[in-house]
């Protein structure tokens, strides 16, 4: 302990001396010094002079001290230029450099203990650098007399290497994101001037990438002097003078104890940990006062259902999977035979010819979820009762099982009073209708008269005559088809669906419209495919001569008139489009819906204003759509889509019950 407390007072006389002392008779100790290493080597200014501080000065001084030598300190920061001048006898050591380079043949290397760790220092903003492989396309910089170290390696992979003359200036670039690495030979000088400088955008990452034991450097050729400090160093170290040293300038790591470093975090997490608890009683109340309201609240609500199911105007039931009733309201169960209403079945209050139809649909509820259907009830009495029945699939409590749920309201009056109106209806639908069937007459008849009068201007032949005669035909049959299909608006009927192809429809249609759309240029484009569809024939036609004549109706003014009609039939479409398009007059956008109510019309007003309507229930009822896209004064497109396989059969009954 004395030995070293002698040390620390002789470094601390030491620190007071100016750069040269002693007075003795050898010549000075020059020691070359890079003075940008902080805490190795840096200049402080004091009293208005620059003096030289760090580790390397003290370890200089006492160097001196022990060889009894005067020291002189010669800053130069490059190291190529400090081992030059030692090469000139400019400086007669160095203090200190890389043992890695003993190799050197004309210098001699003095172990001094320490070693210099060279790091990668990295800008904030760069995350994905931890080593030297993963410096691919960064900006790298490093100090003058370094670069040398992995030069290839960093220049093959970086992006660019810039050299700088000292580590401050390089933490700099990297502070200012100028540069995205530096490669630092001393970690404890970068560390020194980041907190110098306070650099707020440089951290320190990987591992050490190189470990440099530091050394006193002096000329091979200078054997006494090699003698002298080899002797000096060996005193140092035994005495610990330069762990002193260390302790001064690098500081002391005391290990702290666990409340030290985590005393803190306990406090935080104890004072967490009550909180918690008292949250968790708190809140546990209140799950309490809240189960407790809502418990009032579901029972209160179970005893609403329980009246609105009871009191309800529709007969309710809940029926098991075999029908078996598990539950019915009181007007349920004022139309159940004699007896307790869950020994009773479903079936009890169905109509005999409809029991099948009520199994089917209890087992499509219990599959599907939802259905529903028009069912045939007795009552005790013997009387019957019409109910529409609406079911949904729900989970009987507390036993799990799936049932059924049917509400029944009874609709006996209902129908009663609808099928009068129905028939109403009819008759006022008939006595609207009546007026139009002059209107669709007259379209076969004007053929037939068209044809009877080239027969007879031209006194044919019976020969010649059998396709006129054959036309006169077809249009007379089609004449009473025509009426019987608007007589159908009122007494509904099933179209006759056979295979047909639309192309040849359209363009037998076309050929008996021919004397009735004279100065007309006609274009029937066939498609690239036969569009085979699935129809009633006799009606298409009727639909593509009220779309023609109407084309011919808004063509009168128009000085070029044309009527083009064309396909689009996919080969893998499930649907035909015809299209027929004129260039007339056109039709306000405003009116494009209208056009295809009854009596609406945009031709003569002689006209009924029936053909389009008629036209789209016949569409409709062969499952398609029919529309019309148009503006004034830019002609009309009339598109007709038909399924291929035409309607659904649900569909098509559904349709014969409106039309």
């Amino acid at each position: 302990m004395n030995l070293l407390r002698y040390i620390a007072f002789l470094l601390a006389a030491l620190l007071l001396q100016p750069f040269s002392a002693f007075g003795v008779d050898e010549p000075a100790l020059r020691i070359g010094i890079k003075p940008t290493s902080p805490p190795f080597t840096f200049l402080d200014s004091h009293d208005g002079r620059m003096r030289a501080r760090g580790l390397n000065v003290d370890l200089g001084l006492l160097l001196g001290k022990l060889m009894h030598r005067e020291v002189k300190f010669v800053p130069v920061a490059d190291l190529r230029q400090r081992r030059q001048w030692l090469r000139d006898n400019r400086i007669d050591l160095i203090l200190f450099d890389s043992a890695a380079f003993k190799h050197i043949p004309e210098f001699s290397y003095i172990p001094l203990g320490l070693c210099l760790r060279r790091r990668l220092f990295v800008n904030e903003r760069c995350r994905d650098v931890v080593c030297l492989k993963d410096l691919q396309q960064k900006r790298v910089v490093m100090v003058t007399g370094d670069d040398v170290w992995k030069r290839d390696v960093i220049i093959g992979q970086a992006e660019t290497l810039i050299v700088v003359a000292s580590p401050e200036e390089a933490l700099a670039l990297l502070d200012d994101g100028a540069v995205d690495v530096y490669i630092a030979p001393s970690e404890r000088v970068a560390e020194a001037y980041i907190a110098k400088h306070e650099f707020q955008h440089v951290r320190k990452v990987g591992v050490v990438q190189e470990e440099m034991p530091a050394a006193l450097v002096v000329r091979q050729a200078d054997v006494e002097l090699q003698h002298q400090l080899s002797q000096a160093m060996a005193k140092i170290k035994d005495s610990a003078a330069l762990d002193l040293l260390k302790e001064k300038w690098f500081g002391v790591s005391y290990a702290p104890t666990l409340w030290a470093r985590h005393g803190r975090n306990i406090l935080l997490a104890a004072t967490g940990g009550l909180g918690l608890l008292l949250f968790v009683l708190i809140w546990n109340q209140q799950l309490k006062a809240k189960v407790r309201s809502v418990t009032r609240d579901l029972e209160a609500s179970e005893r609403n259902f329980r009246t609105l199911i009871e009191s309800s105007p529709d007969m309710i039931f809940v029926v098991g999977e075999d029908g078996a009733l598990r539950h019915a309201n009181p007007l349920a169960r004022e139309n159940l035979p004699p007896g307790e209403a869950e020994s009773r079945h479903l079936l009890d209050v169905v109509a005999p010819e409809e029991r099948d139809n009520c199994r089917i649909f209890i087992k499509n509820v219990l599959e599907n979820g939802f259905a529903s259907a028009e069912m045939v009830f007795v009552t005790p009495n013997g009387g019957k009762l019409e109910v529409d029945v609406a079911a949904t699939r729900v989970r009987d409590y507390p036993s799990g099982d799936v049932c059924a749920c049917l509400f029944a309201r009874d609709v006996t009056e209902r129908n009663r009073i609808e099928a009068e109106l129905a028939q109403t209806d009819r008759m006022i639908t008939i006595g609207r209708m009546a007026a139009g069937v002059a209107h669709e007459i007259n379209n076969p008849l004007g053929i037939v008269l068209a044809n009877v009068e080239l027969i007879l201007s031209r006194r044919l032949p019976l020969e010649q005559s059998e396709e006129f005669l054959d036309a006169i035909r077809r249009n007379a049959i089609r004449a009473g088809n025509i009426t019987r299909d608007l007589l159908s608006v009122a007494r509904p009927q099933a179209p006759h669906m056979a295979e047909i192809d639309l192309y040849q429809t359209v363009e037998k249609t076309l050929s008996m419209l021919r004397p009735q759309t004279k100065g007309i240029t006609l274009v029937h484009t066939p498609p690239k495919n036969p569009p085979l569809i699935r129809a009633d024939e006799g009606m298409l036609q009727q639909v593509i001569v009220n779309v023609v004549l109407n084309a011919k109706t808004a063509l009168k003014d128009s000085p070029d008139p044309k009527l083009e009609l064309r396909y689009c039939c996919p080969e893998k479409s499930e649907i035909i489009r015809l299209c027929a398009e004129d260039n007339g007059k056109g039709i306000a956008r405003r009116r494009l819906n209208d056009i295809f109510e009854p009596f609406v019309t945009t031709g003569h007003t002689e006209n009924f204003g029936l053909g389009l309507f008629i036209s789209r229930r016949i569409v409709e009822r062969h499952g398609g759509l029919m529309y019309a896209e148009s503006e004034e004064n830019k002609g009309t497109l009339m598109v007709i889509e038909l399924p291929r396989h035409g309607p659904v059969p649900n569909d098509a009954e559904s349709e014969l019950d409106t039309i």
